[in-house]
Order: structure tokens, then C-alpha cells, then sequence
């Protein structure tokens, strides 16, 4: 059975916006997007316009918001000791109730495919119950023997023993060139060549990074030392080594990238020729520690694909994709909107490689879609503007067809 659904713009991201369109659902996939005429009954939405639902390449479901201040207040490595021991204190059940909470607020911003990086596998299976589409990336870390070794153990046994499927897919997590030795980075890039699976890690995403690797010297030398697990024969030396230790999977994503010299970007060039991935970036984490301005020029011109990530609540206000592309609107101004969005939503799936179901409003992809309120009348007639330069949160989000939030509330069918 057919519904039809009727809104002032339809934005397909592929292909230019449709006004006064309708969208046709067809057993939970998109079956066609029509101009209306009046010809066909339909489920009139409004003055609204309608998106595909947000692809949230880059999310840490398991952190709070109660972490926040201290990255507003600290600075990286201060918020990072603030991570550290919230996540030995933290039981299973708290760390459960987080990632609901978590699943429930993406959906209510529009997310309806994600990429979670997760410290035990736990979102997993509640992102299962919901019908998410979500790469679940298995973290590792680890410089000392052992615990390289029993992190490589736990991640292994995860994604074997997890129900994987077309929308629910295991991934790896190599956490970062500070905390994750190369051994490891070499290891996680074997597997993930022995099993299809894709790699994302952050990378350059502090100075204080960068100091480490170039010099084992900073403050983050001196946490690790703190930790007890400084090994400075571990860790890599340069960003591009980094990248060449991943560059052996099918699928690598650079999480953050803040900073990028000549031979970073000459080595993400090179990565990013031979397989799918891209950056991504999280406009508003990047300005809650103060970086310098982001290199958004500087990827597109290299052709490196970006998309765009909120990171966790611990470093963000939340978790409103939406509100990461407002933000990097009116910063970066000049930027074309229907790019940005774009960055939100396909270009997203592309680099988490779920783009034959999501990302986009094209016939027989999923019908997961989003509508947002029209209200700013100084944006004209460029719907895409509209929804940039407006602060409305999605009217309604629906996955595969079905109504999963309506005014801010989540259906019933929606259990978590």
C-alpha cells in the first residue's frame, strides 16, 4: 500500500528541490517524488520541507552531558582525565541508560543512520531494537603489551559474536595515535582487511597531539605517564604513518582532522584515492576547544569527501546534527547550503558506506525522511537556506516509512 506525503519543498540532496512535491512510500522505500497537482490524496505535511534523515558519521553514544564543562573549562587533556574516570566509575547499567538516552535524542534531531564509536559494544544491540542503520565501531586501545593484545581479544570476540546485518554492521575503532600503538593501528588494518570491515579512528585532532608524536613530550605525555602505560616505543611518529598502518582496510575514516600539514594531506590524498571514506567533522567539539579555524577548503580542494559528526554530549551541547550545519553555516557563510546538507546526510552514508539505503531521497532507497518546519521568510526561496538559517528541530523523522517521532515524541512502536 502507497502513502503520500506532501510538503512546500522536497530537498532529494541528489537532484535539485522540488516545490509543493510529494513523496511516495512504497513498503517502507521510496517509490517516487512527484510535483503535486492535487490529483493524488495525500497526507499533507504543511509548509515544511522534507529531507532525507541525517547521517550522524561520528557519535559517541556512551558519553554525558555532565562531562561538558569540562571541556569548556579545562581544555582537551583536562576533559580527557574527566572521560577517563567517569568510564571506570560508570556501572553497565548507567552506561545503558546514557546510550538510550542518546539513541532517543538522535532520533529526535532527524539522525536516523549513524556511526557509533563504542567502548564495550553495548549500543549495538539497543540501536538493533530501534531499525537504526548504524556502523558500530568495536574501539581499541592500548600501548602496552597487554593491554593491546586483550583489547584486540575483546573487539574480536564482539564483532564475531554479534547478530550483524544490512542495517547493522560491525566495524573497528583503532581510538587514536596517542593512546593506541602501532602495532595495534597494524592489526586493526589486517583484520579489517580479512573481514570487510571498515577502520575509523581520530587523528590529528589536538596540538597536544602532535607535540606527542613529534617530539614524547606534553601534557599528554604526562597523563599517560600518570595512567602508568607510557611507552614511547609504541606509538607511531607521524600522522601519515598512522594512515599507512590503516591503509590495508577496505573502508578508512580520519575522524576530526583539525590539523593538516602538506604530508598529512599528501597522505590522506593517497588513502582516499584507492577506497572509499573521508573525513569527518564536528564543527561544534572543534570550537569547545578552541582549534584554529578548520581546513574545510582545504579537503574539498583536495577532493577529500567531509562529512559531518556531533561527536558525544560530552563535548557538545547535544547531539542536533542539524544544529553542527547551522553552526558551520554561519561560521563558514559563504559555504553553499545545499552542500552542507549535503555533508549531513550523503555524504555521510558515503563514507560510512550505507548509501544505497540512506542519505538521500531517491527511488527505491529507504524511506527515511525528516520535515522541518518552514520559518525564516528572509531565506526566499532556496529552501535549502531556509533550513540553515532557522533554529526548528524536524516536525517529523520516519524510518522506513513509519512515523518514529511526531512533535518531538517518540511513537510508541519505538522501544527503548
Amino acid at each position: 500500500m502507497q502513502q503520500r506525503y506532501r510538503a512546500k519543498w522536497i530537498v532529494p540532496i541528489e537532484g535539485l528541490p522540488q516545490e509543493n512535491g510529494v513523496l511516495v512510500v512504497e513498503q517502507g522505500r521510496i517509490a517516487d517524488i512527484r510535483k503535486s497537482h492535487g490529483l493524488w490524496p495525500a497526507c499533507d505535511l504543511g509548509d515544511v520541507v522534507i529531507l532525507p534523515g541525517l547521517v550522524n558519521a561520528h557519535v559517541h553514544l556512551d558519553l554525558p552531558g555532565s562531562l561538558l564543562a569540562s571541556a569548556r573549562a579545562g581544555g582537551f587533556v583536562s576533559w580527557l582525565r574527566a572521560v577517563i574516570a567517569y568510564r571506570r566509575a560508570s556501572s553497565q547499567q548507567q552506561t545503558e541508560s546514557v546510550i538510550r538516552q542518546g539513541i532517543a535524542e538522535s532520533l529526535r534531531y532527524g539522525v536516523t543512520c549513524l556511526g557509533d564509536i563504542s567502548a564495550d559494544g553495548t549500543s549495538a544491540r539497543l540501536l538493533a531494537a530501534v531499525g537504526m542503520k548504524s556502523l558500530v565501531f568495536q574501539e581499541v586501545l592500548g600501548l602496552t603489551r597487554e593491554r593491546t593484545r586483550e583489547t584486540a581479544r575483546a573487539a574480536r570476540w564482539r564483532l564475531q559474536n554479534c547478530t550483524w546485518n544490512d542495517a547493522l554492521r560491525g566495524a573497528l575503532g583503532p581510538h587514536a595515535p596517542y593512546s593506541t600503538a602501532r602495532v595495534l593501528y597494524r592489526w586493526a588494518g589486517a583484520f579489517a582487511a580479512r573481514h570487510a570491515i571498515p577502520l575509523a579512528t581520530h587523528v590529528a585532532e589536538t596540538l597536544e597531539e602532535l607535540q606527542l608524536l613529534r617530539s614524547r613530550t606534553g601534557p599528554l605525555r604526562e597523563l599517560l605517564e600518570e595512567l602508568g602505560i607510557w611507552r614511547p616505543q609504541a606509538l607511531c611518529r607521524t600522522i601519515p604513518e598512522v594512515l599507512q598502518c590503516m591503509s590495508t582496510a577496505p573502508r578508512v575514516i580520519a575522524v576530526h582532522a583539525n590539523y593538516c600539514d602538506e604530508k598529512t594531506l599528501a597522505a590522506a590524498v593517497q588513502l582516499f584515492a584507492h577506497r572509499p571514506g573521508g573525513i569527518v567533522f564536528c564543527p561544534r567539539t572543534h570550537a569547545a576547544f578552541g582549534h584554529e579555524p578548520y581546513p574545510v577548503g582545504l579537503y574539498r580542494s583536495a577532493g577529500i569527501r567531509l562529512a559531518l559528526g556531533t561527536d558525544s554530549r560530552a563535548s557538545s551541547p547535544d547531539l542536533d546534527l542539524l544544529g553542527e550545519v547551522r553552526f558551520l553555516y554561519k561560521t563558514c557563510p559563504t559555504l553553499d547550503p545545499r552542500e552542507l546538507l549535503k555533508m549531513a546526510t550523503l555524504a555521510g552514508a558515503q563514507i560510512l558506506g550505507m548509501e544505497r539505503r540512506a542519505g538521500s531521497l531517491r527511488v527505491g532507497k529507504d524511506a527515511d525522511f525528516i520535515a522541518v518546519p518552514l520559518q525564516n521568510e528572509a531565506a526566499g526561496e532556496d529552501p535549502c537556506r531556509h533550513v540553515l538559517t532557522s533554529c526548528a528541530a524536524p516536525r517529523w523523522v520516519f524510518l522506513a516509512g513509519r512515523a518514529a517521532v511526531v512533535e518531538d515524541r517518540l511513537a510508541s512502536w519505538i522501544t527503548l
